[in-house]
Formats: structure tokens, C-alpha cells, sequence
């Protein structure tokens, strides 16, 4: 019996029917209908899923690695356009909230703090906004000029430094600034008799009354044959000397910047405002430290050294031209004044006439005796580089100021410059290198900078400095001025160093609470040049 039921369990079962032909079409086509309705879903996930991607994509690969502009033949993508971008607005926050308050004492502004203001709102919007929005001409002229200082710092200044170097510099600038001692009374020096002796020749005896301070007197003068010397005490004019506090550093500076970096360095990390925060309590840029440190600190550091260069460069003695001038708005205005010195006109008539500068127009035009680096970089390349003779008039031409045309009233090749002339001239030395480095001659092919957008015009507030104490009237409000960068240009030359050139500076302000970045270059914004890089509390 168990043998019939093991026989019985592993007889396999009967074998299945074949389907018929009919069947087996019937079949077939089910599967077929089943395939084709998988494909067509997957591809519709496929399309829903590339939809979603391709954006995302454009967003995080492509655009950030488009060129947006080029400088001696290094690309500049869209990336780090954008984290300049986003720098630049998070210090225009700052500066913004700061301009606010000070309107709100000097009664000028809306009650209702700077975060409930609409000037806010549409600070916060642009700084959002940055990666769907056009290229700003401002940011890009300061990437193109931290770019170039980058550069030039090794090519042409042989400059080298280590990421360490950088970083020590960002944590000196986070130092509180020393304090300026209380001032002390100043010595008052007692005169002291100066003798005058006349009569027979003798041998005066002079008593000296001991002073704070000696002054040298006159020896005796003796008259042949007179009476007894009588010497007649004449006092001299007592004396206040200048003296010059030296500020004292504030205690625990050290680590109190040490403390500072370390939470900028963590805090602009964040793209949200947080009040809890330090340096981001309004807006915040969202950068990297590592981004933070090769776009913003580094070209900080290397400006620095490069306009110690420079100024380290400047002649104390060197070709000065006396120089009158008439200065115009427009082109039209400075050709009209020119027909005038044509038709025989005296320049010092015409400029008191047509000159709108209120500093000279009274005096003829005159400038007095100006060296090169004094006024812009325009003006040095029209007027020093044509080597004028006296009398020899130069323009109309065009710089920051307006329209000039100036003549050369005299010429001295190597006139000692004055303390007023030499101070600002190193203050401009490293403006004016930059400015001559992007304008110079494009036969030579030393640099080359193609920018590849066309920027729409862009209005940069000028920022008012913290002021010491209200205005008594109402200030007036900012200047504002256009930057446009548009097509493409090239620019070529190499720079000849000497600190003989000059351009004047936008305004800036650090703002003390909240703290805020503080410009260096650009500004770039403006923007000069390395954009500020040190956020100060």
C-alpha cells in the first residue's frame, strides 16, 4: 500500500492541452497591447522626469558654467558672476539699512524699522532673484577688476601668497580699531630775553634764567666807543607744538577677530536672514569660505599690497605743468568754448564765462601746478602724454569730472611735490593703475577683455559716510550714477608703474550695527575694484 502511494506521488501530471492557433494570436496580441501600454507610460514618466530635470540642470550645470566675460583669456562663468552678484546686493543691505537710519533722525524717512520698509523688500527680492536675473554691469566690472588684480599680482608684480596668508589678513581686519587717546594740554614753552647790547666794547656778563625749553640767543652786538653795554631784554612769542596722539590698541583685539571671522565664516554660508545671526541679521550671500576667500578676500589682500607698491613707486620730484582750464558738462558746451579760443578769444575770459568749475572759472581757469596722478586717469593720458609745451592748449577731451580743454601757462621738469600733492596722489595710485590697465591701446595684444553679455544700465548708489553728528539742514539725497557695459571690448597695453597716475574713489561706509561690508575696491561697486571684503562689527 506504501508502495502505491509513493508509485502514485511522483507520476507526473498529465501534459497541458497546446493552445490552438487561434488561441495563440489571442495571446500574443493581449501581451503586445500590455508592452506597448508599459512603454508608453514609462515614457511618459520619462517626459514628466526630464521636464523636471532639464531645468534643474540648466540651473546647477549649465549656467553656472557659461562664460560671461573674458580677461586675458580667462573665462569667467556665470557662477562665480553670481556669488559676486549676491555679495555686492548683501552689502547694498547693509549700506541700505544704514541709510535708512540715518534719514530716520535726520527726519527724513518713514517710521517703522529698515526690515518693514519697501527698500528692503526689493533689496531682499533682487538678492533672490540673482541667477533669473540679467548680468548687472556693476558686479561684473568687479569680478572683471578682482580678476585682473588677481592676475597682475603675479604677472606683473611678482607677488606671492598662500591661503594662509589671506586668511591672516581677513582676521586683521576683523580687529577693533585702536582708540584715539583723550587729548592732553599742551606744553606752553616760557620765552625767553633775547640781548641786544650797545656801547664801548666790553665783555658782557650774561645771567640765564633757566626755562622749560632753550631758546638760542643772539650774540651780542658791541659799538666802538659808546657807554657801558646796557642789554634790553626783548621777549619771544611763546610756542604750542602739534602733538600727535598715538592710538592705543584695544585690549583682547587679537581674539576678538579671531572670533569675528570664524562666525562671518560660518554665517554667510546661509541664504536666509537671521536675526540671531551676526552678519546676516538682513540678508545673507550664501557663499562658501572657500568662495568667500578667493572671490572677496584674496583680491582685498592683493590690493593692498599692490598699492603699497605702488605708492612705494611715486618721485618726490617730478614734471609738473601749471595748467589752466575750462570745464564743461557736454561735448556741445566744450566745442562751443573752443570756437571761442578759435575766433581769438583770451582762455582766461572764456573760462570765466563757460567753465562750469566753480574752483577756477573766478581764477582765469587756473589750476595751478599739477603732476601727473593727481586728477583722473583720462586726464593724465590726454594731457601728460602729449608732453605739451608752454602755451600749447590740449582738448576738448573727456573724463569723470566732464569735458576739458586746458593750456599750459608753465613747465617745470622736476618740481618737488608738496605734501598736500604727493598724499594724493599715493591715495589714487592704485585707481588710477587699474583704470589705465583696462583703457590701454589694443595694438599691443598684452591683455585682452572680451565681455560677452550686454548688461542693461545699472544706477549705483553712492553711500554716505557715517555721519559724526545730525545735519542741522537736510542733506541732500544720494548721487546716483550709470555703468553699462555693453558688446565687447578689448583692451591691451602693459601698465607703466610709478604711481604717475590717478583716479578719483567712490564713497563708502562701514556700518557699525549690524555689521557690514566694507569697500575696498572693487566696486566695485561701485563699485571700484576689489569689492569691500571685510564685514566689520
Amino acid at each position: 500500500m506504501a508502495n502505491k502511494k509513493r508509485l502514485q506521488s511522483v507520476t507526473p501530471p498529465p501534459p497541458q492541452r497546446a493552445m490552438t492557433k487561434r488561441q495563440l494570436t489571442r495571446y500574443q496580441r493581449e501581451q503586445q497591447a500590455i508592452r506597448r501600454i508599459v512603454v508608453l507610460i514609462s515614457a511618459a514618466l520619462a517626459i514628466c522626469l526630464l521636464v523636471l530635470l532639464i531645468p534643474i540642470y540648466i540651473s546647477a550645470v549649465v549656467n553656472p558654467n557659461r562664460t560671461v566675460a573674458t580677461v586675458e583669456g580667462q573665462n569667467l562663468n556665470r557662477g562665480n558672476y553670481e556669488k559676486q552678484r549676491r555679495w555686492d546686493l548683501y552689502q547694498q543691505v547693509e549700506q541700505d539699512a544704514f541709510y535708512y537710519q540715518y534719514q530716520q533722525q535726520a527726519g527724513q524717512a518713514q517710521t517703522g524699522s529698515f526690515a518693514q520698509s519697501q527698500q528692503y523688500k526689493d533689496d531682499l527680492q533682487n538678492l533672490n532673484t540673482v541667477s533669473s536675473s540679467p548680468i548687472d554691469g556693476t558686479s561684473l566690472g568687479n569680478l572683471v577688476d578682482n580678476t585682473l588684480i588677481v592676475k597682475h599680482a603675479k604677472d606683473e608684480f611678482n607677488l606671492q601668497w598662500t591661503p594662509a596668508d589671506i586668511v591672516s589678513s581677513t582676521i586683521q581686519d576683523q580687529a577693533p580699531p585702536p582708540q584715539q587717546p583723550t587729548a592732553t594740554p599742551a606744553p606752553v614753552i616760557t620765552p625767553t630775553a633775547t640781548l641786544t647790547v650797545t656801547g664801548t666794547p666790553a665783555t658782557p656778563t650774561v645771567f640765564v634764567t633757566p626755562t622749560t625749553t632753550i631758546t638760542p640767543t643772539i650774540p651780542p652786538t658791541l659799538t666802538p666807543g659808546g657807554p657801558s653795554p646796557t642789554p634790553t631784554r626783548t621777549a619771544t612769542p611763546s610756542q604750542t607744538p602739534t602733538i600727535t596722539p598715538t592710538p592705543i590698541p584695544v585690549a583682547g583685539a587679537s581674539a576678538t577677530a579671531g572670533t569675528r571671522y570664524s562666525l562671518l565664516s560660518k554665517e554667510i554660508n546661509g541664504n536666509k536672514p537671521d536675526p540671531s545671526t551676526t552678519y546676516c541679521q538682513l540678508a545673507c550671500p550664501g557663499l562658501s569660505t572657500d568662495d568667500y576667500l578667493n572671490l572677496i578676500a584674496q583680491p582685498a589682500y592683493l590690493k593692498k599690497q599692490i598699492t603699497n607698491i605702488l605708492q612705494s613707486r611715486i618721485l618726490t620730484s617730478t614734471l609738473q605743468l601749471q595748467l589752466s582750464q575750462i570745464l564743461t558738462a557736454s561735448q556741445d558746451d566744450a566745442n562751443a568754448a573752443k570756437a571761442l579760443l578759435d575766433q581769438g578769444k583770451g582762455f582766461q575770459t572764456v573760462a570765466s564765462q563757460k567753465s562750469t568749475d566753480t574752483a577756477t572759472k573766478d581764477k582765469g581757469g587756473d589750476m595751478g601746478f599739477i603732476a601727473r596722478g593727481q586728477q583722473a586717469a583720462e586726464f593724465d593720458t590726454a594731457v601728460f602724454d602729449a608732453n605739451p609745451k608752454v602755451g600749447q592748449t590740449i582738448g576738448p577731451f573727456q573724463d569723470t569730472a566732464g569735458w576739458h580743454i586746458v593750456t599750459v601757462v608753465d613747465r617745470q621738469d622736476n618740481k618737488p611735490l608738496t605734501a598736500a600733492q604727493l598724499s594724493t596722489i599715493k591715495g589714487n595710485a592704485f585707481d588710477n593703475w587699474l583704470t589705465a590697465l583696462k583703457k590701454k591701446d589694443t595694438t599691443s595684444g598684452a591683455l585682452n577683455l572680451s565681455i560677452t553679455p550686454t548688461p542693461t544700465n545699472v544706477t549705483v548708489p553712492t553711500i554716505v559716510p557715517a555721519p559724526t553728528a545730525l545735519p542741522a539742514e537736510t542733506p541732500a539725497p544720494p548721487i546716483t550714477s550709470t555703468n553699462s557695459l555693453t558688446g565687447t571690448r578689448t583692451i591691451t597695453g602693459t601698465q607703466p608703474v610709478g604711481g604717475t597716475t590717478q583716479t578719483t574713489s567712490p564713497a563708502t561706509a562701514t556700518v557699525a550695527s549690524p555689521p557690514s561690508p566694507t569697500a575696498s575696491a572693487a566696486t566695485t561697486p561701485t563699485t571700484t575694484g576689489a569689492s569691500g571684503a571685510t564685514p566689520t562689527k
